[in-house]
């Protein structure tokens, strides 16, 4: 096996070789000479290779661990200062860059580095190229659509200043996967007038794996990033901070088997497609949501809109209606039947996809929003054509939009039950019910009780045990029959009539042995001295503020629990109030049936799932 495997490398090695025999050889020194040394605007070199020359080339090496480290940023990282400007255009037709310097200590990229753009960079079919903390005044156009080269070696952006439009197309039909060919987008800062645009169209592809992170694109006309046929692709940790921005992902017929779009801000809405399932997936939904669009029904939307119009006009539109695609969100996709089906369709297969992958909070999130676009239709359908069905379709979609999230969130309808409770028991709290025994008077009784205290002798307990005499009275005929039915009926009955007599005078015997503890006026109000009066006074109104916090604790009780009651139509055979309130508790019942039929169906739905 290790000799067919050197064999395998040898031939490897001689086809690079013979492939590269016949173009001229520049180091990056001469290369940069020959740049100088033209005379034209525009610099054109063609079929040659630019190799990296340990002695002359030291200015263009960089650390391979130094770029791998910028490569694997998050953040996009702040521009660098350029020390080298070239103020021709440059082509490049199929010019091949060897990338690699080996050296015993370390190992390094040769890299063009530090270098001021002022004119445009076409560079077709070359590859092997990287650019670092470079600035581009002009156009950048990266092109492998003739696809000459039997062998690609992976291109690097990292940590560029574009200040024009910038273009990155791969489109052969006929062309082939090239292991090797990385093409790595990475922390780079594109700023954009009006007229510029981002375009990286990858579309029969010799790329095998993509990579654009943390950039930042600000302004432009759009961004364009349709992706076809690459291995790997990610698109991760990019703002796209202008609202004039549009980005297309288009991910068509043969698809990626790595595929990777996370943690991304959008400023605009974007249009996003997934033809075919990928083996390997992951997109995160927050930096999709209430953003996305299906290219199918905005394609529709601009066709229509295209017709009769000239390309002028529709720059004209593009520039000065930025709100195009605000307008399709909230209306034409609502009213186009195949515009609806569309995103409808595009929809249910992100949230297929996450609840294959048991993320059930995106899977909740998407089915808001495809719930969303639903309602929206059934109120252009009842107001196209008003019906009875239609009307209640409509504000059923509504009802659970606000109450469960479409019953994917139960603990919605709780917490509306919760409000619901309370607001009811507020307005039960001002009407008495027969639960309230002494109703709307308790706080009056509290009253008068404290003011006889103050004008009797008697001390509180006895004023407390008389006012409860009715109540004792009751006790002290049933005393009575005890003592009539001694001897005459069986001990056990009259043993615990006495208990049971006991236990119903308990709480009031409590209580006024309590009350005798803080019996404070031992007399009458009038007949204390000022100095008694002043601070026997603080303890008497305290007295009162805790009676008071407690019947006014004591009614809030009983009207909560009326309102309980009444919301989850128990009832016990009655309604326990009078007047308006107990046509209110007839729709709180009503309100809390339904309340919680919709928590129960939406919990039983989420844990089914």
């Amino acid at each position: 096996m290790s000799k067919r495997i050197l064999a395998l490398l040898i031939f490897f090695t001689f086809t690079l070789h013979a492939q590269d025999a016949d173009a001229p050889r520049y180091s990056f020194t001469e290369f940069f000479n020959l740049i100088d040394e033209e005379n034209d605007t525009i610099f054109e070199l063609s079929n040659a290779v630019i190799y990296s020359n340990n002695e002359t080339d030291s200015a263009y090496f960089m650390s391979i661990n130094s770029l791998a480290l910028d490569m694997l940023t998050e953040i996009p990282l702040a521009p660098l200062p350029t020390t080298k400007t070239i103020n021709k255009h440059l082509v490049l037709n199929q010019v091949y860059f060897e990338d690699l310097k080996f050296n015993w200590s370390y190992e390094s990229f040769a890299i063009l580095k530090n270098i001021h753009f002022k004119k445009s960079l076409s560079l077709n079919d070359t590859h092997g190229i990287k650019f670092y903390a470079c600035r581009f005044d002009g156009k950048f156009d990266l092109d492998y659509s003739n696809n000459q080269s039997s062998s690609y070696k992976s291109v690097h952006v990292i940590r560029n200043t574009f200040n024009n439009s910038v273009s990155i197309v791969s489109n052969n039909e006929n062309s082939e996967l090239h292991p090797e060919m990385q093409l790595s987008i990475v922390s780079n800062r594109f700023n954009f007038n009006e007229d510029n645009s981002l375009r990286i169209e990858d579309d029969h592809t010799i790329i095998y794996t993509l990579y654009v992170a943390a950039n930042i694109v600000s302004g432009g006309r759009f961004t364009t990033i349709n992706i076809i046929s690459p291995e790997n692709f990610e698109l991760n940790y990019n703002e796209f901070k202008s609202k004039a921005i549009h980005l297309n992902i288009s991910i068509g017929d043969i698809a990626p088997k790595e595929l990777r779009i996370i943690e991304n801000k959008f400023h605009s809405y974007v249009s996003f497609f997934l033809a075919n399932p990928v083996p390997s997936l992951d997109i995160g939904w927050k930096q999709f949501r209430n953003k996305l669009v299906t290219p199918n029904g905005y394609l529709r939307y601009s066709q229509e809109l295209l017709r009769g119009m000239s390309l002028e006009e529709w720059k004209k539109i593009d520039v000065s209606h930025k709100d195009r695609y605000k307008f399709y969100i909230n209306h034409y996709r609502v009213e186009n039947e195949k515009a609806y089906d569309t995103e409808m369709s595009s929809y249910g297969t992100l949230y297929n996809f996450y609840k294959e992958k048991f993320n059930k909070r995106n899977a909740n999130e998407v089915y808001i929003e495809l719930k969303d676009l639903e309602t929206q239709r059934l109120e252009h359908l009842y107001h196209t054509k008003p019906s009875t069905s239609g009307f209640f379709k409509w504000k059923m979609n509504q009802f659970l939009k606000v109450f469960s999230d479409y019953g994917t969130n139960p603990t919605k309808s709780i917490i509306f039950s919760m409000y619901v409770i309370l607001l009811f028991g507020a307005i039960y709290l001002f009407f008495p019910n027969s639960w309230d025994y002494h109703g709307k008077y308790r706080i009056v009784h509290r009253y008068g009780f404290l003011m006889q205290y103050m004008t009797r002798t008697a001390n509180i307990q006895d004023i407390y045990l008389e006012r409860r005499q009715c109540d004792f009275e009751e006790h002290h005929k049933f005393e009575a029959v005890i003592a009539e039915s001694n001897n005459k009926v069986p001990k056990f009955f009259t043993f615990s009539a006495q208990l049971l007599n006991k236990w119903a005078k308990a709480d009031s015997l409590v209580v006024a042995f309590l009350l005798k503890r803080v019996d404070v006026l031992k007399g009458k109000w009038v007949e204390l001295s000022k100095g008694k009066k002043r601070w026997k006074a603080v303890l008497l109104i305290t007295m009162l503020v805790i009676g008071i916090i407690y019947d006014i604790f004591i009614k809030v009780l009983n009207a909560l629990m009326l309102s309980i009651n009444t919301f989850t139509t128990l009832g016990f055979g009655e309604i326990p109030i009078k007047g308006l309130p107990r046509y209110l508790a007839i729709v709180q019942g009503f309100i809390g049936w339904f309340l919680l039929t919709i928590f129960s169906v939406s919990l039983i739905s989420q844990l089914m799932e």
